[in-house]
Order: structure tokens, then C-alpha cells, then sequence
């Protein structure tokens, strides 16, 4: 259980203003509230830790540190993994669930400085790997103009099936429509059959997979909706 204070007055949209923003879309529970993440520690780690369960490449290429490294550039804007990028979900103060993405065009401009500097003395550690995994990365960070690609989306096991997935995709395609984009993907593993249901009820298709091998079938899906 991930346990956060009730921030839900503090909303960061900006990096110099502060207000609130609510998003619409369909809630079996009206007690949960989407709100964007706030520039802070606390919520970083709650971020990590949650892309931690979802996508072990941030284990390989960041170690056993992970957590700390991707808490601290969390609270930087300028970056994939910044708050800017995020949407929590909340439910009596708790956070229990969280989406994050981004346009082509913002991931473009993204700026290393804030993950170098939490990695300190691991950034040889991440150059290495991602040598290593090139061709992996190449496939999921492969994103064309005009797309806004979710990197990250978790419910709590134990609030699943109460619509707090779906309204925290339709806050992301609610900032994907906001930025101008024409396209929403995301990558999912091929056996993650709960998840993929999902999005194939709000209209999403399977464009391509990794790897593309002759017997083998892949284990990652590219899934796209148009907007």
C-alpha cells in the first residue's frame, strides 16, 4: 500500500504557479480524485516505486537504487521522468494510483542535467546498459511527430475494477489532445491479457511488437489510438 499526506490543494502546473486541476471522465467511486503530481521528494519515490513494479528496465539500468535515483530527478522539470508528467490518482488522501506521458515535441526538448545529477557516480552504470540494450530502447523509445506516448500507468491491486483506470487514461488523453498530438501509445507486455483488454475497449490497436523473430513470438506490443 502506497500512503501519501493529502496534497490535493497543491497542484503544480508551471514551475513558477500553483492551482488546481480536476479532470473529467467516467468513476464507479466519486471518493477518488485525479490530480496532477507536485515538484516533491515523497511523490517521486511514490512514482518510482510504481514503475519499478511495471517496467524492470529501470532496475537494469539504474540498480538497486532506482527508487532514490529516479525520487530525486522526479522533482526537476525538463524531463521524461519530472512531475510535469504525471497524473496521481487519490483516494482518502491515499495515492493509489498514477499515469505519466508526454508529447513528442516535450521529449524532444528534454534536457539530461536533472537524471544525471541523481545518478551521481552510477551514469557509467546507465551508459553501459544502454549500450547493452540498445536495440530494446530503440523500439520503445521510438516515438513519430505528433504522438504523446504514455510511459507509465498503475492501479493498486486492490482498487482495480473500479474505473480508476480508465479515468486516469482519460486525464492522459485529456493532456494528449491539450498538447496537440494525433496519436496516444504505449508500450505492453503481450502476456499482460488484463491490461491489453483495457485498451483494446478504448479503441486502441497493436501496430507492432520486439523483437521480431522468425519462431518466437514477441513480448512487448506497440499499441496506438488515433485522437
Amino acid at each position: 500500500m502506497r500512503v501519501a499526506r493529502d496534497r490535493s490543494a497543491y497542484v503544480a502546473k508551471h514551475d513558477d504557479e500553483w492551482e488546481t486541476t480536476r479532470y473529467t471522465g467516467s468513476m464507479d467511486r466519486p471518493s477518488v480524485t485525479l490530480r496532477d503530481a507536485n515538484p516533491l521528494y515523497e511523490e517521486g519515490v511514490l512514482f518510482a516505486q510504481y514503475l519499478d513494479g511495471i517496467a524492470p528496465f529501470y532496475r537494469v539500468m539504474l540498480g538497486r537504487r532506482v527508487v532514490k535515483i529516479i525520487g530525486r530527478a522526479f522533482t526537476q522539470p525538463g524531463h521524461d521522468l519530472s512531475y510535469r508528467n504525471t497524473v496521481f490518482a487519490e483516494r482518502a488522501g491515499a495515492i493509489v494510483g498514477m499515469i505519466s506521458g508526454y508529447a513528442t515535441e516535450r521529449h524532444r526538448r528534454s534536457v539530461g542535467p536533472p537524471l544525471r545529477e541523481a545518478l551521481g557516480g552510477r551514469a557509467l552504470r546507465m551508459r553501459i546498459m544502454a549500450r547493452l540494450m540498445a536495440r530494446q530502447q530503440w523500439f520503445l523509445g521510438t516515438y513519430a511527430d505528433g504522438d504523446f506516448y504514455i510511459q507509465g500507468f498503475a492501479v493498486d491491486e486492490n482498487v482495480r475494477g473500479q474505473g480508476i483506470g480508465s479515468a486516469l487514461l482519460d486525464a492522459m488523453e485529456q493532456r494528449a489532445r491539450a498538447s496537440g498530438s494525433k496519436r496516444l501509445i504505449l508500450n505492453v507486455g503481450a502476456k499482460n491479457e488484463r491490461a491489453r483488454r483495457l485498451y483494446d475497449r478504448r479503441g486502441m490497436t497493436v501496430e507492432a511488437g520486439w523483437p521480431k523473430l522468425p519462431c518466437t513470438p514477441p513480448f512487448v506490443l506497440r499499441m496506438t489510438k488515433p485522437l
